[in-house]
């Protein structure tokens, strides 16, 4: 597996780096929350769901103030509602704010969902790359860990699209949900040759968010205050755990 180089960042060497959500709705809280949260993250995820400035051109001008505010890497997602999002939108408009992005090299990362059409998967991918951009192709389920061969279906699935990064969030309903998602990512890792995020989500499932490192999940989010997803630990916690776990390695 070879790692994803990002502004310097290696994801999928080494300790889980830790991604902190940005969910203001504001660009003048969005900027403050980005510098905050910079001084604790080894990158940023803007979620644009979260954001309520208006279209197009309200984003973009958001998307230069947050370049000029913070150098990290940031990764730049719209998470629909039926991934557990904050709100819906059309495969176009969803298509269209990506590629305004791009095309002004808003993004160093941006997440792709695997359920949208493959069409606009595979044209994204091809726009990100051209911008020097890397993927992210994720996949959540908020009401069920499914079955192991299910679980690593969808991550190849994510592999074979052109994906750089794998990303698989699930929600267990017992401890031995836990136990599988963690399994299906160390099959995966064995697998496949990009490196990977996977998470059960909730409270039974912060073991799988800590113990990133012994499943080859290669991201942790973690959070500064509001969290964007159920069981994320706080970003100066996770980080002495991860680091904790590294040692003991």
């Amino acid at each position: 597996m070879q790692p994803v180089n990002v502004r310097g960042l290696r994801i999928g060497e080494g300790m889980p780096k830790i991604c902190i959500p940005l969910t203001s709705a504001r660009t003048s809280q969005l900027c403050l929350d980005a510098e905050m949260a910079a001084q604790q993250a080894d990158m940023l995820e803007w979620r644009l769901d979260c954001f309520d400035e208006g279209g197009i051109d309200a984003v973009c001008a958001a998307a230069d103030q947050l370049r000029q505010r913070v150098r990290c890497p940031l990764l730049v997602t719209f998470r629909t509602a039926k991934e557990g999002g904050e709100r819906s939108i059309s495969p176009a408009e969803y298509a269209g704010l990506y590629s305004a992005l791009l095309l002004r090299q808003a993004a160093d990362l941006i997440d792709i969902e695997l359920t949208q059409e493959e069409e606009i998967v595979r044209t994204l991918i091809e726009q990100a790359h051209a911008a020097g951009a890397k993927v992210i192709i994720s996949s959540h389920d908020f009401d069920q860990t499914p079955a192991l061969e299910e679980m690593c279906s969808r991550l190849q699935r994510m592999e074979a699209l052109g994906g750089d990064i794998a990303k698989l969030a699930v929600m267990p309903n017992d401890e031995l949900d836990v136990l599988r998602l963690m399994e299906a990512s160390l099959r995966a890792h064995r697998q496949m040759q990009i490196p990977l995020i996977t998470m059960s989500m909730g409270s039974l499932g912060m073991l799988s968010r800590i113990g990133g490192e012994l499943i080859h999940s290669a991201v942790t989010f973690a959070s500064v205050g509001k969290r964007s997803a159920p069981g994320q630990p706080d970003a100066a916690e996770a980080s002495a755990a991860l680091a904790m776990l590294h040692e003991a390695r």
